[in-house]
């Protein structure tokens, strides 16, 4: 079935011209990446990695999981710091964006135009957390014991656990707001079903039917908040170009999430040194104006766009895999090798 698939595939790619190199060139000299990129589509290995996910890969997570990767996270020099999307997302104006990279179906860039009865509701319907508390958002879990529904009040002695207290009571503020005075959402999808996503005051527009490789990053405009959620960072075989765009795609107070099972799959090999690096120490020592913080809990990253910087990423290599030489089931390792850089 998976032959016949990758056939057909094929197929239509070579009757439409997707995978002409032409058009591959002609999109990046649009993005103003000419004679700084080499252009390395490689779709069918992209579209490989995305297929063999697909069975598992959720593309109806609601809202209430992007708001959850806040937490502890560690800098270059090992320093604790904390970021929560929640906190980002209250100081956002009307005129500001949210960028989903990885909509799936569209139902977490909804969500944020939601009321709160609906966001709330999104998280209980989903799959995986119906009877399973340990796979909620913990401030939603806050939320199940604390707050009166009825009421619209939190219960006595509620405040007790304050980090909690106050990321819900934000929250319900945030949903309290007029869909006129929320931030503009763009979500970007590989592939999304027909299905009717009402576009409440012009405020939700989705890019679909493009890796995002090839997308003119000028329709995805400026964000301040950026998700991926096991997105685009996921499949992309050209982390290089990612950390580049995602770097123009960022306003220069931005911030980025990104959680995904690649982050620890990733290796950057600087020949020079014969030193080997992962995502976010490649970020910090090489890459200029973004900086970057991992998570001390959870596959996570935050990008923060470093202002007054030159936007400067090191161009990599095509990945080789490396196998993990013992048995314990630590996951093959994609490495990069440091070959230039391009600039913005």
């Amino acid at each position: 079935m998976n032959q016949l698939f990758t056939t057909v595939f094929l197929l239509l790619v070579s009757i439409s011209g997707m995978s002409s190199p032409e058009r591959c060139k002609e999109n990046l000299e649009n993005n103003e990446l000419k004679n700084v990129y080499e252009c390395r589509p490689e779709k069918l290995r992209i579209f490989k990695r995305i297929s063999a996910n697909t069975p598992s890969f959720k593309t109806s997570r609601p809202t209430s999981y992007y708001l959850s990767l806040g937490g502890s996270f560690k800098d270059r020099n090992e320093d604790i710091h904390y970021f929560d999307p929640v906190n980002n997302l209250m100081l956002l104006k009307s005129d500001d964006q949210i960028l989903d990279l990885g909509s799936g179906e569209g139902f977490a860039a909804e969500g944020f135009l939601h009321s709160f009865n609906q966001f709330w509701q999104s998280t209980m319907d989903y799959p995986e957390v119906k009877g399973m508390d340990f796979f909620l958002p913990s401030f939603i879990v806050y939320l199940i014991k604390n707050y009166d529904f009825e009421s619209k009040k939190f219960k006595k002695g509620a405040s007790e656990f304050k980090e909690w207290y106050d990321k819900a009571t934000k929250i319900i503020q945030f949903y309290k707001r007029k869909i006129s005075d929320r931030p503009q959402i763009v979500g970007f999808s590989y592939k999304m079903q027909s299905r009717k996503i009402p576009n409440k005051l012009n405020k939700l527009k989705f890019i679909t039917g493009h890796f995002f490789e090839e997308v003119d990053l000028s329709k995805l405009g400026k964000s301040k908040l950026v998700f991926d959620y096991f997105g685009v960072f996921n499949y992309t075989l050209h982390p290089d170009y990612y950390l580049f765009a995602l770097g123009s795609l960022l306003t220069s107070d931005g911030i980025a999430y990104i959680a995904s099972a690649s982050i620890e799959e990733l290796e950057i090999h600087d020949r020079a040194s014969d030193e080997i690096y992962d995502l976010t120490d490649f970020i910090n020592k090489y890459c200029s104006g973004i900086h970057a913080y991992r998570s001390t809990v959870h596959p996570t990253v935050v990008v923060k766009r470093v202002p007054g910087t030159k936007l400067i990423i090191p161009k990599l290599s095509s990945p080789t895999v490396k196998e993990s030489k013992d048995k314990s089931g630590a996951p093959e390792r994609k490495v990069h090798i440091i070959k230039g850089s391009y600039k913005l």
